[in-house]
């Protein structure tokens, strides 16, 4: 088997790229040991507004291939530090299954994996600069098998939300969202402010206080960033270069983490990319055309296919380095094979 699988969209006529997805899943598969054995499929549900989240089909195809093991899968994603509907599980799950993702739909649990508030967690060891442990979801600390299912996206913070932003972020608890995004508790520029007050009323954390002008108690400020998506106009709230770098290097650390003596499965899908991630609780249209799915065992090589993908030879990352540093990461910090990868295509089922 090579080493990446890629699926382009554009298939043959009458074969769908989820059941080619579902078989080469299965081949993936094919040489693990899966009898119950627990498997949590990693996807994003999608936040409340949103439209353009993975459909839950192709979770339900991998859930298959899976069942075919003799596997236990379950689909997953954690809670999250913003207002909103995925701020606790039951919400979060109300919303799971209002996206299409629910037990009649994927034929498998959905399990929100830290818990009713978030703070289900298994504390693991984390080597880098940063971080000595990280808290992982514990539903995902105690699978046997991960399967990290991303939709490819462009994003404000990292570059590109891909495999990587996914199990970083999305596979920690809310205590580890806290502490990654403590690398981009933004500066502010209080004579920017108009006093409108719209950043108080997104401020989950009553970091912010307005009298005449805004200003920010930094021992409460958990660095989420939607003061900056409120305040865009004025630009009262900012980052600057090196925390948005530091913040990419914290996310592969973590992911290393989580995935360190875990078999994983990497499946990105490059459809619908927009330019923010499935949390923004709005629509944006895609900024790209769809290009297909990536499959691997390896994060270095599927975050570098997904790159190549997404630049096309119309160097659509050329003014955007930050992706680039969580690959130069994943280099320093991993222990990836040193050989050049090999893409296999797959258009029809054979």
């Amino acid at each position: 088997m090579k080493n990446v699988t890629y699926i382009p969209f554009n298939t043959t006529p009458y074969h769908s790229p989820d059941k080619i997805m579902e078989r080469e899943v299965g081949k993936w598969l094919s040489d693990r040991e899966m009898t119950n054995k627990n498997v949590a499929i990693k996807v994003h549900f999608g936040e409340d507004g949103s439209t353009r989240f993975i459909r839950s089909l192709y979770c339900r195809r991998i859930a298959d291939a899976v069942k075919r093991k003799r596997g236990n899968p379950f689909c997953t994603d954690t809670n999250v530090l913003y207002p909103g509907k995925r701020q606790t599980s039951t919400t979060h799950l109300e919303l799971a299954s209002m996206h299409g993702y629910n037990i009649a739909t994927l034929n498998c649990p959905v399990i929100i994996a830290d818990g009713l508030l978030g703070k289900d967690m298994r504390e693991v060891e984390c080597e880098g600069d940063y971080f000595t442990s990280i808290p992982v979801a514990s539903a995902i600390a105690e699978a046997d098998y991960l399967i990290v299912v991303t939709h490819v996206t462009f994003h404000g913070f990292s570059g590109v939300g891909s495999a990587v932003k996914n199990i970083g972020m999305g596979c920690v608890s809310m205590e580890g969202k806290r502490r990654i995004h403590m690398a981009t508790v933004p500066k502010v520029y209080d004579e920017r402010c108009i006093g409108c007050k719209r950043c108080l009323e997104r401020c989950r954390f009553e970091a912010l206080q307005c009298v005449d002008k805004i200003k920010i108690d930094y021992s409460k400020c958990t660095g989420c960033g939607h003061c900056m998506g409120v305040c865009f106009p004025q630009g009262v709230f900012e980052n600057v270069e090196e925390q948005y770098e530091r913040f990419n290097k914290m996310l592969a650390d973590v992911a290393l983490s989580v995935i360190k003596d875990k078999q994983v499965l990497y499946i990105n899908l490059l459809t619908d990319i927009t330019s923010q991630c499935d949390c923004a609780s709005f629509t944006h249209p895609p900024v790209c055309s769809d290009k297909g799915i990536v499959i691997s065992d390896n994060l270095l090589w599927v975050e570098q296919e997904t790159l190549k993908l997404i630049d096309d030879g119309r160097n659509a990352l050329s003014m955007n380095k930050l992706p680039y540093v969580t690959i130069e990461r994943l280099k320093k910090t991993g222990n990836f094979a040193e050989h050049v990868y090999e893409v296999e295509t797959r258009k029809e089922i054979t």
